[in-house]
C-alpha cells in the first residue's frame, strides 16, 4: 500500500479540529511567503520567511505534527493545538496582518416561477391582502468573525467561535453560518446585479461581540463551578492546616498562663497574629490564582457575497398599504425572515398596523374598541391597566387622580389606590425570580437530566431553600471528589431529613454506604419512586437489591437495564458501572463467565478510565487460562 494511500484513510477519519488548525496555519503561513511542505501524514518541514524570523524567536526552521500519535512519532517535532506555542504565534501574526479577505457564493440557478408559492407557505401576513408584483437578482452580504476565546485562570483552555452576521439585516444568521462550511466560492460575483444597503462593519462587529458574551456565559459558568470545587478543597485543607498550628499555640498558651511567664505569653501571641495574617494570605493568594478572565482576540473576517432573489410585494389592510421585500436565499432553499419595523426581531408572521408599520405580533395588535390596527412605534399604543387590553389614543379613558389609561368597562376600576400594593407583589415576583435563578446558577456541576430536575426542584421548592442548602451541596461534591464517603454520608443525612423531598440526595445517600439495612432499601425504592426517570435513582435501587442477596438478582439486573436505558450521554459512569455489576452478578451467581467479560468490555467501551473493569477483566481471564 501507497504512503499516499495510507494518508487518504487516516484523513478520512481523523478529528475536525485537527483539520481546522492544519487548514489555518497553512494559509496563514502561505500567505506571508513561508514554505510549507507535508512529508507524512499530518507532519510538515517549514521554513519561515527572513521577514518574519524575529516574529517566531529567531527560528526560521520547525518540524510540526497536526496529531497527538504523530507527535509522539516525531519527538522533534512541534504539537500544533488549540494552546501551543506556535499556533499561538501564527494567530498573533494572522492578528497583526489583520487576515480579511472577501469571497462570493457561486451563485446557483433558481426556478423564479415557483417562488411566490413557497414564499405563501412560508411568511404569514395576518389579515392583509398580499400581491406579489416582481423579483430581481440582489447582491446581499456577511461578515464572518472568527475569535479566539482564551478562558484562563490556574489552567487556560482556548476556544474558536465563528459567528456570521447578516450587513442587510444587522442579524446573526444561524442557519447561513452551517451552510456556508458546505458552499463553494469565487473571488468575485462577476456580475452587474445591484448591491443592496448595508449596516456598518462597526455595527456588524457589536452585534458579534454581544452575541458571543451570551454564547460564552454557559461555558464561563461551567469552568467557575470546577474552580469552586477545587478551591472549596484547597480552602479547607489550608483551614485544617492553620487550624493545628493554633491549636498547638493555644496548648502552649494555656501551659504559660498557669506557670505566668509573661515573655512566653507575649511571643506566643505575636506567633498566633502572625498565623492569621499568614493563614488569610494564603487564602488570597489561592483565590487570586484560581480568579477567572476570558480574553477574546478576533484573528480572522471574511466579507462574504451572495445572489439572492428579492421579491417585492404590495401589502395591504383597508386603506392602508406599502410595498415590501422578501428575500429567498438560494443556499438554502428557503426564505429569508422579515424584520419587524418596530423592535427589530426575526419573524415570519407579521402585520400592518394602520400607520403602515410592518411589526411581529408582540409589536402589533388591534385596538379592544374600534378595532384598530396600532403599534408600538406610532405614539397610539396603550394598554389598560386594569385589564391590559390594548387601545387606541381615540378609545382610551384617562384616570383623573393617577393619569393611568382605562377601557371603557374599567373607568370606575382604575388601580391607583392599589398601586403600592401591585409595586410590592412585582417586586416580590422578581426578588423570588432573582433568587431561583441564584440558586439554579450555584448548582454544583451536574448531568443534564439532574440539572433539570435540580432546576425543577428549586423552582418549586425556593422558599425552603436557603445558604445551608447551597453551601452543602458543594461539599457534598467536594467529598465525593475526593472519595470522603463518611463526609458526604453526613452531610446528606441532614439535607435528607430537612428536605426529604429530593430524589438526589436519597439516591446519593443510599450510595455512600457499603452495607444492605431494610431503611435504605425503602430509601432508594422512595427515590425511585419519586423521580423513576433519573438513572441515578435506579441506581441506588439497582445497589440495594444487590446487597440483598441471591434472591433479587433478576430484579438486580432488570434494575441496571433500566439505567443504562434512561442514562444520557453525559452519565458515562453510571452506564459503565451498570454493565460491570451486571456482570459481577453473571460472575458470581450464574457463572457465565464469558457473558460477564462481555458485559465488563462493553463498560470500558462506554468509559474507558472505568477501572474496576479492567481489574474484572484481567483477574476472569487469568482464572479461565488456568482452567482451560
Amino acid at each position: 500500500m501507497s504512503n499516499e494511500w495510507k494518508w487518504y484513510i487516516n484523513m478520512s477519519h481523523e478529528d475536525a479540529d485537527v483539520v481546522k488548525i492544519r487548514s489555518f496555519v497553512t494559509k496563514c503561513l502561505e500567505s506571508v511567503g513561508t514554505l510549507i511542505e507535508f512529508t507524512a501524514y499530518n507532519y510538515a518541514e517549514v521554513l519561515i520567511s527572513d521577514e518574519f524570523v524575529d516574529h517566531f524567536d529567531g527560528e526560521n526552521y520547525y518540524k510540526l505534527a497536526f496529531d497527538f500519535d504523530v507527535a509522539r512519532q516525531h519527538e522533534e517535532a512541534e504539537f500544533v493545538t488549540y494552546g501551543s506555542y506556535f499556533l499561538d504565534k501564527v494567530i498573533d501574526l494572522a492578528s497583526q496582518r489583520g487576515l480579511t479577505c472577501k469571497r462570493h457564493i457561486v451563485d446557483s440557478d433558481v426556478e423564479l416561477r415557483n417562488l411566490p408559492q413557497k414564499i405563501a407557505n412560508r411568511i404569514t401576513f395576518r389579515n392583509c391582502r398580499v400581491t406579489f408584483m416582481t423579483n430581481s437578482p440582489v447582491i446581499y452580504n456577511y461578515l464572518l468573525f472568527s475569535f479566539k476565546v482564551s478562558y484562563v485562570s490556574d489552567e487556560r483552555e482556548d476556544q474558536i467561535i465563528k459567528l456570521l452576521v447578516n450587513l442587510n439585516t444587522g442579524h446573526v444568521d444561524i442557519r447561513m453560518l452551517e451552510a456556508v462550511g458546505s458552499a463553494f466560492f469565487t473571488d468575485s460575483s462577476h456580475t452587474n446585479y445591484g448591491i443592496e444597503n448595508m449596516q456598518s462593519v462597526e455595527y456588524a462587529y457589536g452585534v458579534a461581540i454581544k452575541t458571543l458574551e451570551q454564547q460564552i456565559q454557559p461555558k464561563i459558568r461551567e469552568i467557575r463551578t470546577k474552580i469552586e470545587i477545587r478551591l472549596a478543597f484547597e480552602k479547607n485543607r489550608i483551614m485544617e492546616y492553620y487550624d493545628q498550628i493554633d491549636n498547638e499555640l493555644k496548648s502552649k498558651l494555656e501551659k504559660l498562663n498557669e506557670s505566668k511567664n509573661k515573655e512566653g505569653i507575649n511571643a506566643i501571641n505575636d506567633k498566633l497574629r502572625l498565623s492569621a495574617i499568614e493563614r488569610q494570605r494564603r487564602i488570597n493568594e489561592i483565590e487570586e490564582k484560581n480568579a477567572l478572565n476570558a480574553y477574546i482576540t478576533l484573528f480572522n473576517s471574511t466579507l462574504i457575497s451572495q445572489t439572492k432573489i428579492r421579491n417585492k410585494y404590495n401589502v395591504k389592510r383597508g386603506k392602508t398599504e406599502r410595498d415590501t421585500y422578501v428575500v429567498w436565499n438560494p443556499v438554502l432553499k428557503d426564505v429569508e425572515p422579515l424584520v419587524c419595523d418596530i423592535c427589530g426581531t426575526e419573524t415570519f408572521d407579521v402585520d400592518l398596523c394602520s400607520n403602515s408599520h410592518l411589526g411581529c405580533m408582540e409589536c402589533v395588535s388591534s385596538c379592544s374598541e374600534c378595532n384598530t390596527r396600532i403599534c408600538k412605534s406610532c405614539g397610539t399604543f396603550n394598554e389598560c391597566c386594569v385589564c391590559g387590553v390594548s387601545l387606541c389614543d381615540r378609545c382610551k379613558s384617562v384616570c383623573e387622580n393617577c393619569g393611568d389609561v382605562l377601557c371603557k368597562g374599567h373607568i370606575e376600576s382604575c388601580t391607583c389606590k392599589e398601586e403600592t400594593r401591585r409595586e410590592e407583589q412585582k417586586a416580590e415576583k422578581r426578588k423570588k425570580e432573582d433568587r431561583i435563578l441564584e440558586f439554579q446558577q450555584s448548582l454544583p456541576q451536574l448531568s443534564r437530566s439532574m440539572k433539570h430536575y435540580m432546576d425543577e426542584y428549586v423552582k418549586k421548592n425556593i422558599d425552603l431553600l436557603d445558604e445551608n442548602w447551597k453551601k452543602a451541596l458543594f461539599k457534598i461534591q467536594t467529598a465525593l471528589t475526593v472519595e470522603d464517603k463518611l463526609k458526604a454520608r453526613e452531610i446528606l443525612s441532614e439535607l435528607d431529613e430537612k428536605y426529604p423531598d429530593n430524589a438526589w440526595v436519597k439516591a446519593r445517600l443510599v450510595l455512600t454506604y457499603e452495607r444492605f439495612s431494610t431503611k435504605l432499601m425503602s430509601l432508594s425504592r422512595h427515590a425511585v419512586s419519586m423521580a423513576p426517570q433519573l438513572a441515578i435513582t435506579h441506581t441506588a435501587f439497582a445497589y440495594m437489591l444487590q446487597k440483598r442477596g441471591a434472591l433479587t438478582y433478576d430484579q438486580t439486573v432488570d434494575e441496571y437495564e433500566k439505567v443504562i436505558k434512561l442514562a444520557g450521554n453525559d452519565e458515562t459512569n453510571l452506564i459503565a458501572n451498570a454493565h460491570y455489576q451486571i456482570g459481577k452478578v453473571l460472575q458470581d451467581h450464574t457463572y457465565d463467565w464469558w457473558g460477564a467479560i462481555n458485559r465488563w468490555e462493553k463498560a470500558l467501551e462506554i468509559d474507558p478510565h472505568f477501572s474496576p473493569a479492567r481489574q474484572a477483566i484481567s483477574y476472569m481471564k487469568a482464572s479461565l487460562k488456568g482452567r482451560f
